[in-house]
């Protein structure tokens, strides 16, 4: 089907993902799964930006998911905080999805955020 394709993804430790490409397309149903995001509040679960990252190129980005190969692709990444992974975890991460073609844009939300961080996922 032509037009705009929407996957969602919520994160903490690890991927929670919430719908794919493939799912229904329309404006109203991609509104309504993005209003029924729970992000769950029952323990604190760290932020691990490298591993989400990961998980959009490696399942999220594929055709078995719904992508198509032969459209554009932006990813959009908004995060409360910096991610607790060692070393260059997000830095690798970021880079394998860039390579992918994608568009990548990252938000921080809060003051807690690492500009730094930021700029390196977005490249």
């Amino acid at each position: 089907e032509d037009g705009v394709h929407v996957a969602g993804m919520m994160f903490h430790s690890k991927p929670l993902p919430q719908f794919s490409f493939d799912q229904g397309q329309s404006q109203a149903s991609v509104l309504a799964a993005l209003d029924s995001f729970v992000y769950p509040t029952d323990k604190l679960h760290g932020t691990a930006i490298g591993r989400a990252l990961d998980h959009v190129t490696d399942t999220i980005l594929t055709e078995a998911s719904g992508a198509r190969a032969d459209s554009p692709t932006m990813v959009f990444i908004l995060t409360d905080g910096r991610s607790q992974e060692q070393g260059t975890v997000v830095a690798d991460a970021a880079m394998r999805l860039r390579d992918t073609g994608a568009l990548v844009v990252a938000l921080g939300i809060t003051n807690a955020v690492d500009g730094a961080e930021l700029q390196t996922i977005a490249g």
